[in-house]
């Protein structure tokens, strides 16, 4: 399964994913990027306006794949 790293920025601050997460097709990075977002969004240690943030999802050699928006209204 090839591993795809999911960035999040509000296009300010960014917070690099070193590890990635392994993908079994297309389809699935987005809903990982979704639950990427949620995790980063539950473990805030303070409360953060999200609406501005989102999920860059690159593959290995560094090439988008997707941009997803963290979801509304949570936060």
């Amino acid at each position: 399964m090839p591993v795809h790293f999911f960035h999040c920025t509000n296009g300010t601050e960014i917070i690099l994913d070193r590890q990635g997460r392994r993908a079994r097709s297309e389809r699935q990075v987005e809903p990982l990027a979704l639950q990427v977002a949620g995790e980063l969004m539950q473990s805030a240690p303070r409360r953060i306006d999200w609406a501005d943030w989102l999920v860059s999802v690159q593959d290995r050699r560094g090439s988008m794949v997707a941009v997803v928006p963290f979801p509304a209204g949570q936060g």
